[in-house]
C-alpha cells in the first residue's frame, strides 16, 4: 500500500540516464524501420544508388539532431523544476523560522559550549491565522479563540500529532472542526457515544458543513451512499460537496475491516487528513471510563503512520496520559509553546476550573419517596423552565427517578430516560427532544453525556455520588456551557458510599478514586472551590514533571 509520502517525482531518477535510453530506443527503432525498407528496396532492386544511401543517412542525422534538441530542452526543464524544488524547501525552512518565537540554549554536558535549539510556539499568529478567524466568524459564529484553541488549531494545520487536555465546554471541538474546513481532504473523528456523534452532526449541519456519521443506527442504504461517497473521494471521481467530517465510534475501526480498507484507499488519494480521538482517556484503564474498543485503536498508527492523530480529553492525569501515548503510538510530549520542528507529541492544556459552575452537596433523605420530593422541590423552586441532567448510578434508578419526578411534580417537570440498553433510535429521539426542549431533565447513567453539545444547561444533579472525583467533574461539567452560571448538586447520604464501594471494591486503584470523592462529599469545612483547586493542581504539578522529563 502507498502513502502520502510515496509518489514517484520527476527528480526521483537519474534524468541523464533516462534521457540517453530514450534515445537509444528513438535511434534502435528508426534504424529497424530503415532496415525494414531497404530489405524491400533490394527485393525489388538489387542495387540502391548511393545518393539514396547517403539521403537515408542525412534523414536519420536530422532525426538524431532533433531528438538532441529535445534532450537539451528537458534538461532545461529538469534544471527549472530543480530551482524550483531547493526554492520551496528554503521557503518551508523561512516559514519554520518565522514560526519560531523562542530559541533555547542548553550547555551540551561537560564541555561548556552552547548549542541552540529552534522551537514553535503554537500559540501565536501563523500565516494561515486569517483564513482561520474567518471562517471561524462564518461557519461558527464565533469571533475569538478561547483558552488554548488557537495553539491547537495551528498545530492541525501543521500536521502534528497533538494531545489536547481542555475543560468540558471549553471548545475541544472547534479543535478539529475548524482545521477540518481549511485542509483537502475528509477528517475522521471517532467518539465513544451515539449522543455525542448526534448532537456534533446536528450542530455541524445547521452550521452547513458536511458532516456524516456510520454507528449502528446507521441504516444499511444511509452506510452504503456515505461509503460510495468516500469511495469516489479516494480516486477523485467525487461530485458535489466533499465530505469533510466523519464521525465513527471505535466499533467501526476495532470490528470493521471493509471500514479500515476504505480508510487505506482514503489516504492512498491523499483524501484522509487527521484522525481525532475525543475522550482519549477512554483508551486507558487508569481512567474513569476505560472501554476495550478504544484500546484497539492503537491499530491507526500502525495502519497509517503518517497519518496525524489528534486525541482530545477533559480530564487526563499524568498516569492516564502516559497510557494514551504509549497505547496510541504517539511520541512524548513536547510543549506546544516550545516545539521542536517535526518531533514529539504537541501537548496543550487549559485551566480545568470553571467559575460559573457554583457547586453544593445537600444530604439526601433515606427514604426514596422523600429523596424523589427533596430533587423535585428543588427544580421547581431553582430551575422550573431550565434544562437539566440528574445522573443515576444505575439504569434502574435512571427509569425509577425519571418516572417518580414527573409524577411527583403532576408532571410539571417533563422527564427522559437515557441508558446503554435504550435502543439507539430511541436514544436519538430522547437527545432531539432536550435539545428543543420538549424534555426538560433527562435522567441517566454514565452513558449519557461525553461531549454533549448543549450550553443552556443550567443544572446537573447526581441522585448519587460518582465513583471518582474525575467522573463527577466530567459529568457536572456538562452544565453552564454557555458560560452562564449553572448548579451543580450532589446528594449524599452515607448508604450510597457503602453501595459504591461494594462496586469497585475488587480494583485498588478505583477504591482510591472513590475515597477522593467521598473526602470532596463529606468535607464540610472547606469551600468545594478549593477542594476542586487543590484536586486540579495537584494534576498539574505532576504533569509538570512528565513534561520535564519529556
Amino acid at each position: 500500500m502507498s502513502y502520502l509520502y510515496d509518489s514517484d517525482h520527476i527528480g526521483s531518477d537519474d534524468m541523464d540516464g533516462v534521457l540517453q535510453m530514450s534515445l537509444l530506443e528513438n535511434h534502435n527503432a528508426t534504424t529497424n524501420v530503415g532496415t525494414g525498407g531497404s530489405s524491400n528496396a533490394l527485393s525489388t532492386s538489387s542495387c540502391r544508388d548511393d545518393q539514396d544511401l547517403d539521403a537515408r543517412v542525412s534523414a536519420l542525422d536530422a532525426e538524431i539532431r532533433s531528438v538532441d534538441d529535445q534532450i537539451e530542452k528537458l534538461k532545461v526543464y529538469r534544471r527549472d523544476l530543480v530551482v524550483e524544488k531547493d526554492g520551496l524547501i528554503r521557503q518551508r525552512q523561512d516559514s519554520l523560522q518565522a514560526m519560531s518565537s523562542s530559541v533555547s540554549a542548553y550547555n551540551n554536558s561537560g564541555n561548556g559550549r552552547r548549542s541552540v535549539i529552534e522551537t514553535i510556539d503554537y500559540t501565536i499568529e501563523f500565516g494561515w491565522g486569517p483564513q482561520l478567524k474567518g471562517t471561524m466568524k462564518k461557519v461558527f459564529g464565533i469571533s475569538a479563540f478561547r483558552l488554548c484553541q488557537q495553539g491547537v488549531c495551528n498545530a492541525n494545520m501543521d500536521r502534528r500529532d497533538i494531545v489536547c487536555v481542555m475543560p468540558t465546554g471549553g471548545g475541544k471541538s472547534l479543535t478539529y472542526q475548524l482545521p477540518a474546513l481549511l485542509t483537502p481532504g475528509c477528517t475522521l473523528v471517532i467518539s465513544p457515544l451515539i449522543s455525542l456523534i448526534t448532537d456534533q452532526i446536528l450542530h455541524l449541519k445547521e452550521a452547513g458543513v458536511e458532516a456524516v456519521m456510520l454507528t449502528g443506527g446507521t441504516s444499511r442504504a444511509q452506510a452504503n451512499e456515505i461509503q460510495q461517497r468516500l469511495l469516489a473521494m479516494a480516486s477523485s471521481r467525487g461530485q458535489g460537496r466533499e465530505i469533510k467530517l466523519c464521525y465513527v465510534t471505535p466499533e467501526k475501526i476495532a470490528k470493521n475491516k471493509a471500514f479500515m480498507s476504505l480508510l487505506g484507499r482514503l489516504v492512498e488519494g491523499e483524501k484522509l487528513a487527521r484522525i481525532v480521538i475525543d475522550e482519549a482517556h477512554c483508551v486507558s484503564q487508569l481512567g474513569h471510563d476505560f472501554r476495550p474498543d478504544y484500546k484497539r485503536l492503537s491499530a491507526l498508527r500502525q495502519f497509517f503512520p503518517r497519518l496525524p492523530l489528534l486525541a482530545l480529553s477533559a480530564t487526563c492525569p499524568p498516569k492516564v496520559l502516559q497510557d494514551i501515548l504509549k497505547i496510541l503510538h504517539m511520541k512524548p510530549v513536547v510543549d506546544g509553546k516550545a516545539a521542536p520542528p517535526l518531533d514529539g507529541t504537541v501537548y496543550f492544556s487549559a485551566p480545568l476550573y470553571r467559575k460559573n459552575l457554583h457547586y453544593s452537596v445537600l444530604p439526601k433523605p433515606h427514604s426514596t419517596k422523600e429523596a424523589i420530593a427533596v430533587m423535585s422541590d428543588y427544580i421547581l423552586n431553582n430551575h422550573e423552565n431550565d434544562s437539566g441532567i440528574v445522573y443515576c448510578l444505575t439504569k434502574k434508578d435512571a427509569e425509577g427517578v425519571a418516572e417518580n419526578l414527573q409524577g411527583w411534580s403532576s408532571g410539571r417537570i417533563k422527564t427522559g430516560v437515557y441508558h446503554s440498553e435504550i435502543p439507539d433510535a430511541q436514544k436519538e429521539l430522547i437527545h432531539k427532544r432536550w435539545r428543543e426542549g420538549t424534555v426538560q431533565v433527562v435522567c441517566a447513567t454514565i452513558a449519557f453525556g461525553l461531549g454533549i453539545d448543549k450550553g443552556n444547561v443550567r443544572f446537573v444533579l447526581h441522585h448519587t455520588i460518582s465513583k471518582s472525583l474525575d467522573g463527577y467533574y466530567q459529568e457536572s461539567g456538562r452544565a453552564g456551557r454557555d458560560g452562564r452560571d449553572a448548579d451543580c448538586v450532589l446528594y449524599y447520604r452515607p448508604q450510597d458510599a457503602t453501595r459504591q464501594s461494594s462496586i469497585t471494591c475488587t480494583d485498588n486503584d478505583n477504591q482510591m478514586k472513590l475515597h477522593d470523592m467521598l473526602r470532596f462529599a463529606q468535607d464540610m469545612s472547606e469551600c468545594r472551590k478549593i477542594l476542586f483547586a487543590r484536586y486540579i493542581s495537584l494534576f498539574t504539578w505532576k504533569l509538570g514533571l512528565v513534561l520535564l522529563r519529556a
